[in-house]
């Protein structure tokens, strides 16, 4: 069997980096043109390759839990390399340098991973690092612009014109069966991974190995104090914050008027939803304990 990398050509730091790590290895390589392909191409590898190594940002690794979280090959091992602007994901993992993370997606330790799932109108559909509604959601198609131009500084700008623009929803959110927070909410995130938008600490209790999620909601208190929570939010102390309720479950539903979503910054369904965690989708490599 084979090791096969994915990488997303268009990524933020590109693939020079990783060509040059991976001179000696034998290592199958693979650079989709979009996603149908990408998507198609890691249908046709799981349960076939010796270990997937997706290299990439964000969205890389949602492709990977969208495509592999109906757990049919829950032994497939599975790497990640973070090469995109954001990465969150691997911020939880203690993400290291690029060859560190080369080490550790090629022959470190695999832990069993198990994406989170949304229900609604649509479906399921699985995610890997963090599901959001609400102001997130509202402005993820305007980030990639801003990407492009600021760089990671970028989702800090697209955020805070979000907060600015963005009119709070009535919405109700509840963990395991009891009342999170019901009213008018800027937003309700839910983490496999506690990080999102450039490494804000958004559910800083979420653990990507455990059977739970990490549920936070942030009320609207109005502009200016949810403006002031933003400040707390790369080292996750909002959640102490009067505006923010939060909880660790495993099963989150939010219900409300007009709601969308994101999964990982891609886009995701509208209305009500249910978020649990899936069956075992793959083994992932880790340096965590």
């Amino acid at each position: 069997m084979t090791i096969h990398l994915i990488a997303n050509r268009f990524a933020g730091k590109g693939v020079k980096p990783l060509r040059r790590l991976l001179a000696d290895q034998p290592i199958e390589w693979h650079l989709p043109g979009d996603i149908d392909e990408a998507s198609q191409l890691i249908r046709s590898l799981r349960g076939q390759a010796e270990r997937l190594i997706f290299a990439g940002g964000d969205g890389t690794f949602h492709l990977a839990s969208r495509v592999l979280g109906d757990g049919q090959t829950p032994d497939q091992e599975v790497g990640f390399i973070a090469t995109g602007t954001g990465s969150d994901f691997l911020r939880s993992l203690g993400a290291d340098s690029l060859e560190e993370q080369v080490a550790t997606a090629l022959s470190g330790a695999t832990r069993p991973f198990r994406p989170g799932q949304v229900e609604g109108a649509g479906g399921l559909q699985s995610f890997t690092n963090v599901a959001s509604l609400g102001v997130s959601a509202a402005v993820a198609h305007a980030v990639e612009g801003y990407l492009k131009s600021l760089g990671a500084f970028g989702y800090t700008v697209a955020m805070i014109q979000g907060i600015l623009t963005y009119r709070s929803t009535p919405m109700t959110v509840s963990v395991d069966g009891e009342l999170l927070m019901q009213g008018r909410g800027y937003l309700t995130a839910v983490g496999c991974g506690r990080f999102f938008g450039g490494g804000k600490m958004i559910t800083p209790q979420a653990d990507p190995f455990s059977d739970r999620l990490h549920a936070v909601a942030v009320r609207d208190e109005g502009t200016l104090a949810t403006l002031k929570a933003t400040r707390s939010l790369n080292a996750g102390q909002h959640i102490h914050l009067s505006l923010c309720e939060h909880r660790c479950g495993e099963e989150i539903r939010i219900s409300g008027e007009g709601l969308r979503s994101e999964l990982d910054g891609e886009l995701g369904p509208l209305g009500d939803l249910v978020v649990r965690r899936g069956p075992v989708a793959f083994q992932l490599a880790a340096n965590t304990p």
